[in-house]
């Protein structure tokens, strides 16, 4: 989570989504990093600001959900911007554009069956221009699926890819 929230520059500045948030560790790495940008926990009005208007998440399971809030609550957050929904959705397409979104970080769910390519194309479709946007996916994932990449690639860019050793594959 710290490795992504550096490499796309992301600041306190920034509204950041995970639109496959899970337990929120991005959410909570990103917070801890931008409330540390502005001078730490005692700037109120700054921290305020974080909470309320620059992180975002959605999960699909109702359980992840529920943890992702209770992570956010034990981090003195809450659920202020968490949404328990499909990601796949034109619905949250447009709950993501309502919220100029300019960083995403994300391990979306890799299985076909999840809508993995889906949900990357809704959350691309409704971030706003020059957004920068992380998505931990296996190898074979861009592999299999160049159809979709072509069609992506058409609309948007692709900076990096990282490539991490084998002892993470699994």
């Amino acid at each position: 989570t710290s490795f992504i929230y550096r490499i796309t520059g992301t600041t306190f500045k920034d509204n950041v989504l995970d639109a496959c948030c899970g337990s929120g560790a991005f959410l909570v790495k990103a917070m801890s990093y931008m409330i540390s940008e502005v001078g730490g926990i005692n700037n109120d009005s700054a921290v305020k600001v974080i909470k309320d208007e620059r992180l975002f998440g959605i999960e699909f399971s109702k359980e992840l959900y529920a943890l992702a809030c209770a992570n956010m609550l034990i981090h003195k957050d809450g659920k202020t911007n968490l949404i328990q929904d499909d990601s796949r959705t034109e619905e949250v397409g447009k709950w993501i554009k309502s919220k100029n979104i300019t960083r995403v970080l994300m391990n979306p769910p890799y299985e076909s069956a999840y809508g993995c390519l889906t949900i990357i194309e809704n959350v691309l479709t409704n971030v706003c221009d020059g957004a920068i946007c992380a998505f931990v996916l296996p190898d074979n994932k861009l592999e299999v699926s160049r159809g979709w990449i072509k069609k992506i690639l058409n609309k948007h860019s692709l900076l990096k890819i990282i490539k991490l050793p084998d002892v993470f594959a699994g």
